[in-house]
């Protein structure tokens, strides 16, 4: 470096030009095709990346390590691979004896090493799934055998069940069931056409079906109950009566259920026998009647004493049809069919519709479509699957008490 870089320069003179040794110094420019060679070279590297290995990847849980001592084994046994879904058939289960799946490894003893397989308890558990196959496979065929049995035989009914079938349908049965509504004028009253002089009757029959459906969705499960099952008819009062929020409901629940207790003492208790006969039906028993008519005496006993018994008409309507030997299908038939029959009588008084019309709703093939196939869907529900299916139901029931004039009883 020159000596004088720092002094001062007459601000006109001219820089000297730089030496062509210097000029040589400079490196020339590369060509297009130059840059194109390392650019490859440089992608050519950058390809050839290293894999990171974690510390981590040795460390395994003792499920992941028996796996892979598993899989490790069947790949040394150079055999054919095991599928991981098998098909469930009693031929290929047999078959599979002596094989295991890779979904069903048993455990292995703590002193073993992880590739033993111990199969005794794998071929027990294949005992056990046969034998319940074979269990459900007949009571298949017994429910089969019984439907395809002629209709004449399984419908029968004796003439004093068609006898007590009579009386219960009889509209003069002093149930009580004609003082309420079951919430058709609360209803009415809260849908009033929008032409005051328009039909209420397409109104009518929206609230007939959610009412049919209401009854067969929280009172018929307790019907078949209390038929099949006469011992636990307390337990079932005390659930329904649990289960029923709306307090109009289960006030007219109540009464009509007292009554047709008062009906059964005073007039039916004498007349029919404590051994009933066997009905023909798949849920009756020789033993059934006379169970289920200790089961009645023994409630109404208590009822007289306890103040805790409610004695709601959905369970003691199937132990009273089953002690007049009623068949269970006809008991329920009958039970949503009177409530249909109750809510059309209400609506001839609201006039809704004339008495004629009453009659031709009642006989109607729709009506008799709607009750049958709510007790075929209702049919093995069980009363811990008992709810409202139509929640404002219970709104249009409870509001009737609210109304400033009404001409049914809350």
């Amino acid at each position: 470096m020159p000596a004088n870089v720092l002094s001062n320069r007459d601000t006109n003179a001219q820089m000297k030009s730089a030496s062509p040794q210097k000029k040589a110094e400079k490196p020339e420019a590369k060509s297009l095709d130059a840059h194109r060679q390392e650019l490859a070279s440089r992608l050519k590297e950058n390809d050839k990346t290293q894999q990171y290995v974690s510390p981590s990847d040795s460390i395994q849980s003792p499920a992941t390590q028996k796996l892979s001592a598993f899989r490790n084994k069947q790949i040394t046994k150079k055999s054919k691979p095991q599928t991981l879904f098998k098909s469930t058939s009693s031929k290929k289960i047999e078959s599979a004896k002596g094989t295991a799946m890779f979904a069903d490894i048993p455990k292995t003893d703590q002193g073993a090493n992880d590739g033993e397989v111990n199969a005794k308890p794998y071929q027990q558990s294949l005992k056990d799934e046969i034998a319940d196959l074979e269990r459900r496979l007949q009571d298949a065929k017994s429910r089969l055998i019984l439907e395809d049995e002629p209709a004449d035989s399984s419908q029968s009914t004796s003439d004093a069940a068609l006898h007590a079938l009579l009386l219960l349908a009889d509209s003069a049965l002093p149930l009580g069931s004609f003082a309420f509504s079951s919430g058709l004028e609360s209803y009415l009253a809260h849908h009033k056409p929008s032409p005051p002089s328009a039909s209420q009757l397409p109104s009518f029959h929206v609230f007939l079906r959610l009412s049919l459906s209401t009854l067969a969705s929280t009172a018929l499960p307790y019907v078949l109950a209390g038929y099949r099952s006469p011992a636990d008819i307390e337990t079932l009062d005390n659930d329904f009566d649990a289960s029923t929020p709306c307090t109009v409901a289960r006030r007219a629940s109540i009464a009509q259920g007292r009554a047709l207790l008062a009906v059964w003492e005073r007039s039916y208790r004498t007349q029919y026998s404590p051994t009933a006969t066997n009905v023909a039906d798949d849920d009756s028993s020789p033993t059934r009647g006379s169970a289920a008519a200790e089961a009645l005496t023994s409630f109404s006993a208590a009822l007289r004493k306890s103040d805790l018994i409610n004695a709601h008409l959905a369970p003691l309507w199937g132990l009273v049809t089953c002690v007049l030997d009623v068949p269970l299908r006809d008991a329920a038939y009958l039970f949503l069919f009177s409530h249909a029959r109750t809510v059309v009588s209400a609506a001839v008084r609201a006039s809704v519709m004339g008495p004629y019309q009453a009659q031709a709703e009642l006989a109607s093939t729709e009506l008799q479509d709607r009750i049958r196939g709510l007790v075929e869907e209702g049919w093995e529900r069980k009363v811990e699957d008992a709810g409202q299916s139509v929640p404002v139901m219970d709104l249009w029931v409870g509001r009737h008490e609210k109304l400033y004039s009404r001409i049914f009883n809350s």
